[in-house]
């Protein structure tokens, strides 16, 4: 591919089958991809936008999210990471922040973040290897064992304002806590509040992810009465996923919390997630439920340090649905989503604090709904 203006690209792929009797197939390959940067991420003219900021703010003594990075008196570099925001802030900024009552909330919140476009990004480039094995143990019961590992480098990304503030407040990529690292050059303060203003961020293809797991399947299926019963089981366990913000800082793992919290990624790296679902077919109507599992799993600040946000709890969810045909022309479908009204999990809770933030790519938030 001929990317104007990030350059030339190759891809290419080998995938292989080999089935040696008829009930065992293996079944693998290597991928090599890539995709070119978009003209949002090129050429996007400075731009402020409201996100949200996991870590909350690091200058508050008050920080419990990531009191690792933050002033917070249970850092060792707390001294450090104050003096750094007091510089920022200026001498009117720090007498107005650190008076009482002045210092920010200690949670997570909203933020504002200028984000610009890049014109001299190229090319990210994933390298991908699948190995897995199709057991079928019955004439409708099958098995199938995928394993996968999933490499990105120059990953096309712009920095999260929680990014930011790591670099610019953690020992691991500003070991001298200088206020003029480039990181903290980025953050903007209020020099008469000294509340945190915006952070200026961009594109770049200096991020990378590693990431593998296995996915498992099982199909059984049987005769009962005068129809068909099905059940359908995939989990998908999460071995690592981990970032690394530029070369030659170290590699962040993720799994068990909701991170990774690059904007380009999808956050919610769940230990394992299971979807299991049970069918019954008869004539011209069927019924099925589906239950949805998600494990117990931690704040994305908790894989940069130690945080007091408690985890959420684990989560299940059922859904029934269900369809009639009428002759040829006419089919009556029906459903309930989250038939039990399971109620959606916390996020955010603390061992002082109930919490009050949930996450709707995971947690249903409307409650019990019927369709047809």
């Amino acid at each position: 591919s001929d990317n104007n203006p990030s350059g030339s690209v190759d891809t290419y792929k080998g995938l292989f089958n080999w089935a040696p009797t008829d009930k065992v197939r293996f079944r693998g390959g290597h991928q090599v991809a890539n995709r070119a940067p978009n003209i949002g991420e090129l050429f996007l003219a400075k731009t402020q936008t409201v996100v949200f900021n996991v870590f909350g703010d690091p200058c508050s003594e008050f920080n419990f999210v990531a009191p690792s990075i933050s002033a917070n008196p249970s850092n060792p570099n707390a001294a450090q990471v104050k003096a750094i925001c007091q510089l920022q802030m200026g001498p009117a900024g720090t007498a107005a922040y650190y008076a009482p009552g002045g210092e920010a909330g200690g949670g997570p919140g909203l933020a504002l973040a200028n984000t610009i476009g890049n014109p001299l990004l190229h090319s990210e480039t994933a390298d991908t290897n699948t190995f897995g094995v199709v057991l079928q143990l019955k004439d409708r019961t099958t098995l199938s064992v995928d394993y996968w590992d999933i490499n990105i480098s120059d990953l096309i990304s712009a920095q999260s304002v929680g990014a930011v503030m790591t670099q610019c407040f953690s020992a691991a990529f500003n070991p001298t806590f200088s206020a003029n690292a480039p990181a903290c050059l980025r953050l903007t303060r209020d020099t008469q509040t000294g509340q945190f203003n915006a952070a200026d961020v961009t594109y770049s293809n200096e991020a990378a992810v590693e990431t593998s797991g296995v996915d498992v399947q099982f199909n059984w299926g049987t005769n009962l009465g005068k129809g068909n019963i099905a059940l359908n089981f995939l989990a998908s366990y999460l071995d690592s996923v981990k970032t690394q913000l530029s070369p030659g800082t170290p590699f962040v793992e993720y799994k068990g919390t909701f991170g990774p919290t690059l904007p380009s990624l999808n956050g919610g790296a769940f230990d394992y997630r299971t979807f299991t679902t049970l069918s019954y077919f008869n004539g011209n109507w069927n019924l099925s439920l589906r239950w949805t599992h998600l494990p117990s799993i931690q704040s994305a600040a908790a894989a940069t340090g130690p945080t007091s946000t408690l985890p959420t709890n684990a989560y299940d969810k059922f859904d029934l649905t269900g369809g009639i045909d009428f002759g040829q022309r006419w089919n009556f479908r029906y459903g309930v989503d989250n038939l039990l009204n399971r109620q959606p999990e916390v996020t955010d809770a603390t061992p002082w604090s109930a919490g009050q933030a949930t996450n709707g790519n995971f947690y249903d938030v409307l409650g019990r709904s019927v369709y047809v």
